[in-house]
């Protein structure tokens, strides 16, 4: 049944944790009597003259609808809604402040960046759309040393060093991809324990098996916030059925 725009703005804002469905309830409630009687305004504004939702907070919501209402969203059958829900996963990280200048979410990403990791080691494909994308590269950091992952709505696509003591010095890169419903599980391991001391990556495992050393953003120091991002992702992923349901040995 296609859902009507009430419906959709209660959805979304319900996703944000900005209000209650007991809240909601009230609100549909309210709106009711008034068209009983002739009186119309938009649903935000019950939430609004109650002081349960901000000016922005509704921008927020209306921004996302737009999205959620979408013909090209609601028709695709592959992914139905799962941008937007994307979207909304974005806002509540963005909410706790668990934010990374290292990672490009969807809506917000990075064109030239997109084209950087398709080109050098992602996905060809345009039809797939991309979720997000860990890492860029910036101008002193050699091919050689440079990992990165691009997550799309089929497959995560990684371009990481393989894990070996002198990969610090004589560092050997590895480039793939797995389909999402063939991934069971997709964690950041240790720390590489690489020759010297100069931060190389984390271990990225797939499936309980290590792919090999990506780097947690771009800087001196491990970024640990794009771990947890990634973490969130593939958790949402999974709660929603996109990756494998085979548990890991």
């Amino acid at each position: 049944m296609q859902k009507n725009n009430d419906d959709i703005f209660c959805e979304v804002a319900l996703d944000l944790n900005f209000i209650s469905q007991t809240q909601i309830d009230s609100a549909l409630e309210k709106k009711m009597v008034d068209e009983a009687i002739g009186k119309q305004k938009p649903l935000s504004a019950y939430f609004f003259d109650a002081g349960l939702l901000t000016e922005e907070q509704i921008a927020k919501v209306l921004k996302i609808k737009t999205r959620y209402s979408s013909p090209a969203i609601i028709e695709d059958t592959i992914a139905p809604n799962l941008m937007v829900e994307i979207e909304v996963l974005e806002e509540k990280l963005t909410q706790a402040n668990v934010v990374s200048k290292n990672v490009w979410f969807f809506p917000n990403i990075d064109k030239d960046i997109e084209a950087l990791h398709r080109s050098m080691y992602a996905c060809k494909n345009p039809a797939e759309q991309t979720i997000m994308i860990i890492n860029n590269k910036p101008w002193w950091c050699p091919q050689r040393f440079w990992t990165g992952i691009l997550v799309t709505d089929h497959r995560i696509y990684y371009h990481v060093l393989k894990k070996s003591f002198w990969a610090a010095v004589f560092p050997s890169t590895i480039s793939g991809h797995i389909d999402l419903k063939n991934i069971s599980s997709v964690e950041i391991g240790d720390i590489d324990t690489c020759f010297g001391s100069n931060y190389v990556g984390h271990e990225l495992v797939i499936n309980t098996s290590t792919i090999g050393y990506v780097r947690m953003g771009m800087n001196v120091f491990a970024d640990d916030n794009v771990n947890a991002i990634l973490a969130s992702l593939f958790a949402y992923l999974g709660s929603v059925g996109r990756l494998s349901s085979n548990k890991p040995l």
